[in-house]
C-alpha cells in the first residue's frame, strides 16, 4: 500500500495529509495533561491537532 492510500480505520491529517491509525493519535497525546478530557486528536507525523472525524 502506498502512503497515499488510506484504510477504513485511518484518519487523514488536515495539515500534512498523511494517514494514521487512531491508536497512533492516542499515543501522540499521551504526554498532554488534557488527553483524558480533550476531544481533539493529534497527528503523530506533524503534531497538528484536529477534531475527530465524524462517523
Amino acid at each position: 500500500m502506498s502512503k497515499d492510500e488510506q484504510t477504513a480505520t485511518q484518519t487523514r491529517c488536515g495539515l500534512c495529509g498523511r494517514a494514521f491509525e487512531p491508536e497512533d493519535a492516542r499515543q501522540a497525546c499521551r504526554g498532554c495533561p488534557m488527553s483524558r478530557w480533550c476531544g481533539m486528536i493529534k497527528c503523530p507525523h506533524c503534531g497538528y491537532e484536529m477534531p475527530p472525524p465524524r462517523d
